[in-house]
Order: structure tokens, then C-alpha cells, then sequence
């Protein structure tokens, strides 16, 4: 339909002169002049349809940062502030673990719930009650509070997730474009948030302040989705399809509030056929990025100890590391886009085989490196390759999926939350063995995924074929 759309705007529109007193008019397919005024309903309402999805999507950019922002200001001092409520570091590390596990639970039915009750639906509920979380978290008294409250940020934080679902479906353009814009604009929070935090936090009751900054900002992203973001549903046909009609609509309301059965098998169906209709191929891309988020989250979990260890470095320095990573990891996010339809030509598994080759051959350097200079770039690098793998990923798993989409990001999520669930524990063992077992053991996953990118290309040759010969 977004095709159909845009190819609809393009004969529209296909060119445009000026009349003598200065007033455009469009110029048909037969080259007669036709004034904006007089154009017919259906073009006015197609221009319509286009203009707010364009408007939608910069709304969704705007939240992206301010999420990310809003996290990462207390996301350094977030064990900072667990260790002043009595935690050890293993109750540090299991409430990170706990975090990661709700996560890998909620995020799939977050991404259902996406698709059968709407996605704004979904992301307002998630902003608010992750603002309730991080007001909970900078209120807790003791470790039962904290882990009360990041169980509950654990549960809702899936406002990425459900913000790239409704830019891809409102999107005209190739979907890691705008996935790679949306990934940039929330990396720029990473760079501001952490600074602008530990300066809040050196304040009486700094971290307190800090979550309540946070959770205000996801209220604030929550009044801009209520007043700025229109029903998406309502934006991916210009013109009114069965499933979205009035009268369908009305009926599912009324049938929901009456607590029919049906609807309710329906629903909990659905969410087992998403397992039930996973082919091979599916599989094996969640392989993919669970490995390559593993690579990257492994080395990172206690990076500034093994710099200060390895390298004799010091906070200073390594906040700066962190600063420019974050940095390049922005400005790449914006070119995703661009290179893989230049270089790539839209083959975005392609762009992860080639991404995920890179970086393993730095993570071995880093793990060599006896250098802080050679291994900052080499960090740095990492960040500028992880975009496109994100991206890569998220753009191959999409394809051929539509009326599913939510679900889809949902099952991505899981695997990295997953990564995100056993890093924490592998880091641990992997920097107790060795200062350079961190570097090691990302060297590997990352080889494990370029093996699974490998088994996926392969796979979608032989679907690719079956298909051909079926048509």
C-alpha cells in the first residue's frame, strides 16, 4: 500500500509550472495544468496521509532521544546507587541479570500486544509505566524497592521496540533507512545523558533527582504521543480497508469490553502461531543477532575496569572513550542508510556477513593490543561497525512480514535480551580468568555469528529458489 501510495503522489504530482500570478499548479500525466484547488479528493487525501506520516516519523525521531537520554542519565550511577542501598556486587550483577530475563519474557508479548491492540496504545502504556519505574527507582529506600522497580522498567521498557515497529510500517522509504535514523537520534542521548547525569548526581540526593529527570521525560514523551502521533493504524491506506473500517472497529470495541471468549483464544493463538510459523531461516537471524549482541556486550559490561587494569588508565579518559563512542555510533546510524543502498544495494544480510567479518578482526585486536591508543580505536571502530549490524539484522528479519511486524521486533528484542541477561555472568567469569578474556570470549561469539549469517544467506537462496520454481 505505501507503494501504492507514493506511485499514486508520483502521477500526481508529476510536475508542477506557475501561473501568472504567482500560484503553482500541478501538471497531470497529460500535461494539463491543474490547480491545488481543484485537485480531486482522493489526491488531497493521499497528499494528507503522506504529509503525516512524514510528520510522524520526526515525532518518533524526537522521542528516540529523548528516551535514550532520559536512560542514560542514571544508567552509570545505576550501581552506584544500588551499592549506597547495601548491595553487593552479586546482587548488583543478579538484579541485571533479573532485568534481562524479564525482558526476554515481555518483550515478544509487548510486540503482540502491538499488533492486535495498536502500537500507540501499547507505547503509552510502556512511557507511562516506565515513568512510574524510574520514580519508584529513585524513591527506593532498599534493595527490595530497587528491584521492585527495575523488574517493572523490565517489564514496559520496550519504547524502542515499539517506536521502530510504527516508523518502518509508516515509513515510503527502504526500512534501514529510517530504522538507522531512529537508532541515531536515540544514540545522541548517549552522548549528553551520561555527562549531564554524573554532574546532577554530585547535587544532595543527585541520583533521586536524576530518575525523576528520567521519568519525566517519558511523561513527556507520552503527552507528545497523545497529542502530536495520530492512530497509525489510520495512516497505511489512504483509503479505508475491511479490517479498518468503522463498523469492524466498533464491533471489537464493543466486544472487548464485554470480555468475549473468542477474542480472548484469539489473542493468546496468535502469540503461539508466531512461534508455530518461525521458519529456519527466522530462526537463525535471532541466532544471528543474539551472537553479535553478545560480542558487543560481553567486552562492555566491565570495560572500565579492564582499561584500568590493562592500560593503567583512569575515569577521566575512559569517560571520554565513552563519550566519542557514543558519538561515532550516532553519526554512523545516519549513514546506514545510504551505504547499504550504495554499496550494498539493499542487501542488507550482505552488509552484516561483511560488518560482523570487520569486526571480528578488531575485537582479535583489541584482545592482542598491549596499546590505549591502539585499543581506543579500535573501541571506537566497534561503535561505528554495531549500526549497521543492528540495522542489517532488524531489516532482514521485517522482510515479507507486515500485519506481524510488532511481533517480529518483539522476538528480535528477546535476543538481545537475552545477550543482555547472560553477559553480565560471562564478562564476570571471562575478566576473572584473564584481564583479556572479555576481548576473547566477544572474538568468538562474533565468529559464531558470522557462521550463522553464513547459514542464513544460504537459506534464504534455497527459500528464494522455491519460490521462483513455485511461481
Amino acid at each position: 500500500m505505501c507503494s501504492s501510495i507514493c506511485g499514486t503522489q508520483q502521477t500526481s504530482t508529476s510536475g508542477v509550472s506557475g501561473s501568472a500570478n504567482g500560484t503553482a499548479t500541478n501538471v497531470n500525466a497529460n500535461g494539463t495544468s491543474v490547480r491545488p484547488e481543484d485537485e480531486s479528493p482522493s489526491v488531497k487525501k493521499i497528499k494528507n496521509v503522506i504529509t503525516k506520516r512524514r510528520r510522524t516519523i520526526y515525532v518518533f525521531y524526537f522521542m528516540a532521544f529523548l528516551d535514550l537520554l532520559a536512560v542514560s542519565l542514571f544508567l552509570p550511577l545505576l550501581s552506584t546507587g544500588m551499592r549506597d542501598l547495601g548491595a553487593t556486587p552479586f546482587m548488583v550483577g543478579l538484579i541485571g541479570s533479573a532485568y534481562g530475563a524479564i525482558q526476554l519474557i515481555s518483550s515478544p508479548v509487548m510486540g503482540w500486544g502491538s499488533d492486535i491492540y495498536g502500537p500507540k496504545l501499547v507505547m503509552f502504556v510502556s512511557l507511562v509505566a516506565t515513568a512510574v519505574a524510574y520514580v519508584v527507582q529513585g524513591s527506593a529506600l532498599n534493595i527490595a524497592m530497587m528491584l521492585i522497580a527495575r523488574g517493572l522498567a523490565g517489564i514496559f521498557k520496550h519504547t524502542q521496540t515499539v517506536g521502530k515497529s510504527i516508523v518502518s510500517e509508516l515509513s515510503t522509504k527502504d526500512k534501514s533507512h529510517v530504522i538507522g535514523n531512529f537508532n541515531a537520534f536515540g544514540s545522541m542521548g548517549f552522548i549528553l545523558g551520561p555527562t549531564l547525569g554524573a554532574h546532577i548526581a554530585q547535587l544532595d540526593n543527585g541520583f533521586q533527582i536524576v530518575c525523576y529527570l528520567s521519568a519525566s521525560a517519558f511523561l513527556f514523551n507520552a503527552v507528545l504521543l497523545s497529542i502530536l502521533v495520530p492512530d497509525p493504524s489510520k495512516l497505511m491506506s489512504a483509503k479505508p480497508s475491511p479490517k479498518n473500517s468503522p463498523k469492524l472497529k466498533s464491533k471489537s470495541k464493543k466486544s472487548s469490553l464485554k470480555g468475549d471468549s473468542s477474542d480472548d483464544a484469539s489473542t493468546l493463538t496468535k502469540l503461539k502461531t508466531s512461534f508455530k510459523n518461525a521458519d529456519i531461516h527466522s530462526l537463525i537471524l535471532l541466532a544471528v543477532r543474539f551472537l553479535f549482541s553478545f560480542a558487543t556486550l560481553v567486552f562492555r559490561e566491565n570495560l572500565t575496569i579492564t582499561l584500568l587494569e590493562k592500560y593503567n588508565s583512569n575515569l577521566v579518559n575512559s569517560g571520554y572513550l565513552t563519550s566519542l563512542q557514543a558519538l561515532m555510533s550516532t553519526v554512523m546510524g545516519f549513514c546506514v542508510g545510504p551505504v547499504n543502498a550504495f554499496f550494498y544495494k539493499g542487501n542488507s544480510l550482505y552488509m552484516v556477513l561483511i560488518t560482523g567479518i570487520i569486526k571480528t578482526i578488531v575485537l582479535f585486536t583489541l584482545f592482542w593490543s598491549t596499546s590505549y591508543w591502539l585499543a581506543g580505536t579500535m573501541l571506537v571502530i566497534v561503535s561505528a561497525l554495531n549500526p549497521f549490524l543492528r540495522v542489517g539484522i532488524t531489516a532482514v528479519s521485517l522482510e515479507g512480514h507486515h500485519s506481524d511486524i510488532g511481533t517480529i521486533l518483539g522476538f528480535s528484542q528477546s535476543a538481545t535480551s537475552m545477550a543482555r541477561m547472560i553477559s553480565p555472568t560471562a564478562a564476570g567469569i571471562a575478566l576473572s580468568m584473564s584481564t583479556d578474556g572479555p576481548f576473547l570470549l566477544a572474538a568468538v561469539s562474533s565468529i559464531c555469528g558470522i557462521v550463522a549469517t553464513l547459514a542464513a544467506q544460504r537459506f534464504a537462496k534455497q527459500r528464494d529458489t522455491l519460490h521462483a520454481k513455485s511461481d
